[in-house]
């Protein structure tokens, strides 16, 4: 054999290994993937129908999701779902052609049992696992071939209502997330599998499966609401999509201009009342057992003196990783060029940016004058997404030096919180936080809410979603109002009756200008009484009586609170409390109220076998579609061997292999010269 020959042999073997890895041989549109007996079946369809149904201060979101298997073989479906951080979910169910399986709440480990016996045992079988408290994990097995089958997940989540707007949020993929560092494997993987990748994207499944721009007859979503009429409303509207809306006796109904829409992009959809008969203060209950649930709304002042206004120290913290590349920097950029534009001459501030490093435009704050801004802006128009999301440094800079005295330190982040170590952060802002305060604004189409909102309640700040760029305008101005006006703080409840009352957020949360105080309280109180809000307003004391009568009912309330109480355990996490002792407290609340946690899971199995035994079951991760507008890179297809590397080597053993052929060649034609 010819030197030339061993090195293009040398070529083809790391070629080869990674085509073992994964199929690439693909027409588009159709996916295939890698199941674990190593062979490629074409991807499942998925599509989704959801129907929200408000009522007050809750929503009670219906999704049914369509799983179509086009192969000759029986498929397993594994999805990652991406739901509201604050979802209460408590039904699943399996619709069959054959009548519907009700799904069952176990603790984790033994709904994992459940579902890989009856996997085994070819009976169909559906389980839905909480990966983080916005991703979960849904699981339907012994699918046969040609054939559909429905699975529907019902949750709860809370109305957000603030600056005279009520909205809520249904998202419908993720942005894909960034991990620092891999970390130990975690419970509740998709595969119980780490992809090893120094990128920090995709390195673990459980919070990053494939994503694709589109797939053909698959990923599309129905959306329908209906509005209960409590209030007369001025306007119903959707930064996200084309909707219209119809009035009927009872209530508003909403649905999409067109009949589906990609799963690209979060829905978002918002109504304002009348001005007239905008809510001051708001009362909802829910009988239970021996105890009455209850929610409240109440809302703040409106009015604050201008001469109560505080010089800031603002430090802008905007992300420029990879995940930000396409329509969200350009929306992070124009969000950023509006905020300098309103800074106040008596404010000093700085900019930090990040991605896989970071830098700051100045050494120390300067005073906001034309010279300081357009400067900034200079830096700002400059800037590019790409490398990864390495929040931790610019955290720890933003929130490094002491306060300026006399000035009011208010830090914003402008990012899409595309990370996978959430926690970590948590913890150093709890931990360095001081006399500062933190904002966060949401960036794109399918951004990770969790973490932004869980950052802004840590830094006693708020959160504001920019969903496109027709909102950045009115976002930024609404968000510099609540800037400019001191704060509510310190906030106590007292029910007059004195009975006790177990509620949440506990503690509050300081409010800004234009947010409302929304408490969910288990109680044994008397169906009439009043509640006595109390507050400080910088130096001055405020307060607001409520008249409540718990007659004024609203289903769901009950699994709102009992999923804001396992929030307000899990948060006890940061403050050190073992893993041990919050599992404990979790179990019998989770079991109680019949909800998805980070230990337990709902679980549906149909009683007799599907699947023949001597048919083969093959696994099939579904992707998820990548965000709207997004134009990341991201190195896909994932393999258990390190794929990037395999291919640096090929390219360079097929340059020697090249470079060797042309000397061969040369060598030949001299020697033919020669003789």
């Amino acid at each position: 054999m010819k030197p030339v020959d061993y090195f293009l042999l040398l070529f083809l073997v790391p070629t080869l290994s990674y085509a073992n890895e994964f199929n690439t041989d693909i027409e588009a549109p159709q996916m295939q993937f890698s199941s674990k007996t190593n062979s490629s079946v074409n991807s499942l369809l998925l599509n989704s129908k959801a129907h929200i149904e408000i009522t007050g201060l809750i929503a009670k979101i219906t999704l049914i999701q369509k799983y179509k298997n086009p192969t000759k073989q029986w498929v397993e479906g594994i999805y990652l779902l991406p739901l509201p951080e604050d979802a209460a979910i408590d039904v699943l169910r399996i619709k069959t052609k054959n009548g519907i399986i009700e799904g069952i709440i176990q603790e984790k480990e033994k709904a994992k049992v459940t579902y890989q016996k009856a996997r085994r045992e070819g009976k169909k079988a559906a389980i839905v696992n909480s990966e983080r408290p916005n991703l979960f994990t849904t699981k339907v097995a012994n699918i046969a071939p040609d054939s559909e089958i429905d699975i529907e997940i019902s949750y709860l989540q809370t109305v957000n209502y603030a600056d005279d707007t009520f909205s809520i949020t249904l998202p419908n993929t993720l942005t894909p997330r960034y991990t620092p560092k891999i970390p130990r494997q975690e419970e509740g993987e998709l595969d119980s599998t780490q992809v090893i990748n120094s990128s920090g994207w995709n390195s673990l499944k459980n919070i990053n499966p494939p994503q694709m721009s589109s797939i053909k007859n698959s990923h599309q979503i129905t959306l329908s609401a209906n509005i209960t009429r409590g209030m007369p409303l001025a306007n119903i509207y959707s930064a996200s999509h084309d909707i219209v809306w119809t009035k009927t006796e009872k209530n508003y109904h909403i649905t999409l201009k067109q009949q589906s829409t990609a799963m690209n992009q979060d829905f978002v959809l918002s109504w304002q009342p009348q001005i007239s008969t905008a809510p001051v203060a708001a009362v909802f209950s829910q009988k239970d057992d021996d105890s009455n649930y209850v929610s409240l709304l109440v809302m703040p002042p409106q009015q604050i003196a201008q001469n109560q206004v505080l010089p800031r120290e603002i430090i802008f913290v905007i992300d420029s990783s990879g995940s930000m590349k396409g329509s969200s920097m350009r929306q992070a950029k124009a969000s950023l060029q509006k905020a300098l534009a309103l800074l106040s001459p008596q404010d000093i501030f700085n900019i930090i940016e990040f991605d896989s490093h970071t830098q700051a435009l100045f050494q120390h704050t300067r005073i906001a004058n034309t010279q300081n801004i357009q400067q900034a802006k200079i830096f700002v128009q400059n800037m590019r997404a790409d490398g990864g999301t390495e929040i931790k440094p610019a955290l720890n800079l933003s929130l490094a030096e002491e306060n300026n005295e006399g000035y009011l330190k208010q830090v914003i982040f402008l990012t899409d919180g595309s990370v996978g170590n959430e926690q970590e952060l948590l913890n150093i802002i709890h931990e360095k936080l001081g006399n500062a305060r933190l904002f966060t604004i949401g960036i794109g189409s399918a951004p990770n809410t969790y973490f932004m909102r869980k950052s802004a309640e840590y830094g006693r700040g708020s959160f504001t979603y920019v969903h496109n760029m027709a909102e950045i305008e009115k976002q930024i101005s609404l968000l510099f109002v609540k800037l400019k006006n001191p704060v509510l703080s310190d906030i106590t409840i007292q029910w007059d009756d004195g009975s006790e009352v177990e509620y949440f957020p506990n503690p509050l949360p300081d409010l800004y200008l234009g947010e409302p105080l929304m408490v969910y309280a288990k109680t044994n109180h008397n169906t009439v009484g009043k509640i006595t809000v109390k507050g400080k307003l910088r130096d001055k004391s405020w307060s607001r009586k409520i008249q409540y009568n718990t007659e004024s009912h609203s289903n769901g309330i009950a699994k709102v609170w009992a999923r804001q109480k396992i929030e307000y355990l899990m948060d006890q996490t940061v403050l050190g409390v073992s893993q041990d002792e919050i599992k404990q407290q979790i179990l019998p609340v989770a079991l109680r109220y019949n909800l998805v946690s980070k230990y337990t899971s709902l679980i549906a199995v149909e009683k007799e076998p599907s699947r023949p035994s001597e048919d083969n079951l093959t696994t099939n991760v579904i992707p998820n579609l990548m965000p709207k507008g997004s134009q990341m890179v991201i190195p896909y297809p994932k393999t258990a061997t390190n794929a990037q590397l395999f291919m640096i080597i090929a390219c360079c053993f097929l340059f020697l292999s090249i470079t060797l052929i042309l000397v061969q060649k040369r060598d030949h034609l001299e020697n033919n010269h020669v003789n």
